[in-house]
């Protein structure tokens, strides 16, 4: 139906019969400008008001439909039955998008809900970027050290401790048993210690079998015992033990140094409401150890270990310590020393050394001393 030519028909018709549009509103007892309304082609009226308006006009409800006088009669029928397929069409055109609206609101508020909780949750669980410890990471390329397994060596020159040998190149040293310090360490290291003639610490190692895969037994048990605890409070966005070792296979971390470069590559995970629930868990838990300010993995330079043994060094900023701690007698002494510790994993266990000194912390020393190193088992 042609509204425009149906409007100009109905105020044609009035103006023949002497009405205002006023008039012919009241008649059928709408306002005037609805009347107004149709004329101007803006819209179309009920089919309700077909019958009365052409009435009170003097056409039929062909031609008010038709928007024209109709001459032949048999056109009539004609406009009639096209007129009623458009309704019809038009009806089930509007029962389609009635059952789409309805079917859609549902699923509609649902998202809405469900978006509004994940924001909620990320508000709540998220750790937020660290973004100068970011940057670092971002900015630092990975650095790699060849190092040669162990080479022949007699036992007039080699020492013993626990699982490995190193060889004896501690002559002008001072050697240190761990002590009973009761600030102490419960893994306090064995130490070779050089002096110069103010008794002043020049250089020296400490070293110590950690007796278990650090990274991974600390992640395991810190979140797993953090998600157990939440899991109690109903808070379940901690991955727990079994979901980090789902995590593990997925991303093919076997070792603890498979979970640092996994760390370090990624160095922040980050959550949006596009991330499932899942992935919001995972992201909490690895930001947390990622960002743990104890986390020495992630904060200082590394240099990865390619070659005989699998492990890492890091560059420790020179800091004032407690010199009780590692046997040293003067307490003043060590600061502001350069240091280096080389992580080495072997068998599951960990073997760390702690070298510090301008003598001790080149990549050469370190090199011939692992060269020197034999772990047994």
């Amino acid at each position: 139906m042609d509204q425009e030519k149906i409007g100009k028909f109905i105020k044609k018709c009035r103006e023949e019969l002497g009405l205002t549009q006023k008039e012919l509103a009241e008649q059928i007892f709408i306002s005037d400008k609805t009347i107004s309304k149709w004329e101007k082609g803006r819209g179309l009226m009920d089919i309700t008001m077909l019958k009365p308006l052409s009435k009170i006009l003097k056409v039929t409800i062909p031609e008010l439909i038709n928007g024209d006088y109709i001459k032949k009669e048999s056109e009539k029928d004609d406009i009639l039955d096209k007129t009623f397929k458009e309704i019809s069409k038009k009806h089930k055109c509007d029962i389609s998008k009635t059952i789409v609206f309805v079917l859609l609101v549902p699923i509609i508020i649902y998202i809405l809900i469900f978006s509004i909780y994940k924001i909620c949750l990320i508000n709540k669980y998220t750790i937020k970027e660290d973004k100068k410890l970011s940057l670092y990471l971002k900015s630092e390329e990975q650095s790699y050290l060849e190092v040669e397994k162990h080479v022949a060596f007699t036992n007039n020159n080699i020492i013993k401790y626990g699982n490995f040998y190193i060889t004896d190149n501690f002559k002008d040293f001072v050697y240190k048993e761990p002590n009973d310090h009761p600030t102490a360490f419960p893994y306090n290291p064995y130490s070779y210690i050089k002096y110069d003639k103010n008794s002043k610490v020049t250089s020296g190692l400490m070293f110590v079998d950690r007796g278990f895969s650090r990274e991974i037994d600390e992640l395991l048990d810190n979140y797993s015992k953090e998600a157990l605890k939440e899991h109690k409070n109903k808070d379940t966005y901690y991955l727990d033990k079994e979901e980090i070792y789902s995590y593990f296979a997925k991303h093919q971390i076997n070792t603890d140094i498979d979970l640092i470069k996994h760390c370090r590559n990624s160095y922040y995970f980050e959550n949006s409401i596009f991330k499932s629930l899942k992935s919001i868990k995972e992201n909490r838990t690895f930001n947390r150890f990622c960002y743990d300010r104890y986390n020495m993995k992630v904060q200082y330079n590394i240099t990865y270990l390619t070659g005989g043994y699998e492990g890492f060094i890091l560059d420790i900023e020179p800091q004032k310590v407690n010199p009780d701690i590692y046997g040293i007698d003067y307490k003043s002494t060590f600061e502001n020393l350069k240091r280096r510790d080389l992580y080495i994993l072997h068998n599951n266990r960990y073997y760390i050394f702690t070298f510090f000194g301008n003598e001790l912390t080149t990549d050469d020393y370190i090199k011939n001393f692992i060269s020197g190193l034999w772990i047994i088992y």
